[in-house]
C-alpha cells in the first residue's frame, strides 16, 4: 500500500512540473544581404526534445526592408524541466529569386527558463561569420 501511494505522488509531481512559456522575437544590426534592399527577415522556429526530433513549431511574417525588425507574433510553448527541449531559430533574408541565409540560433529551453525572467531577453549572435543578433523575449 505504501509503494502505491509513493508512485501516485511521484506522478502528480511530474505532471505539475509542466508549464508554458510565451516568447516574442526581434533582431538587430542585420546586414543588407542581397545588396538591393534592406533585410527582409523571416524567422522559422523548430522545436525538439530528447523524446522528439526537430519539427517546425512557428514562424514570423516577413518585415520588409528593416535591419532591426521587431516581430509582433507571440509564441506559446509547453515546457517541462529536464526534458532536453531546444528551440532552433533559422533567420533568412527573403528575396524574389532566392533567399539569403542569415544564420541559425539554438537555445536550450532549460537554460532559457533558468536565466530569463518574465520581461527579460536572451540575445544571441545570429551568425558568427556575419553581423546581427536575435533577441528572444520572455513574455510570460
Amino acid at each position: 500500500m505504501l509503494r502505491y501511494f509513493i508512485l501516485v505522488v511521484s506522478c502528480v509531481t511530474l505532471a505539475s512540473a509542466q508549464s508554458e512559456v510565451t516568447i516574442s522575437l526581434s533582431a538587430t544590426e542585420l546586414l543588407n544581404y542581397d545588396g538591393f534592399s534592406g533585410c527582409d527577415t523571416v524567422i522559422t522556429i523548430f522545436c525538439s526534445s530528447t523524446a522528439s526530433p526537430w519539427t517546425q513549431c512557428g514562424a514570423v511574417e516577413m518585415i520588409p526592408d528593416n535591419m532591426n525588425p521587431v516581430f509582433p507574433e507571440r509564441f506559446t510553448f509547453p515546457y517541462a524541466i529536464g526534458t532536453g527541449q531546444q528551440w532552433r531559430f533559422e533567420l533568412v533574408d527573403r528575396d524574389v529569386q532566392f533567399d539569403d541565409p542569415i544564420g541559425t540560433v539554438i537555445i536550450s529551453v532549460d537554460e532559457y527558463m533558468q536565466t530569463i525572467t518574465t520581461g527579460g531577453t536572451m540575445t544571441r549572435r545570429a551568425d558568427i561569420n556575419r553581423h546581427g543578433y536575435l533577441h528572444v523575449k520572455r513574455e510570460s
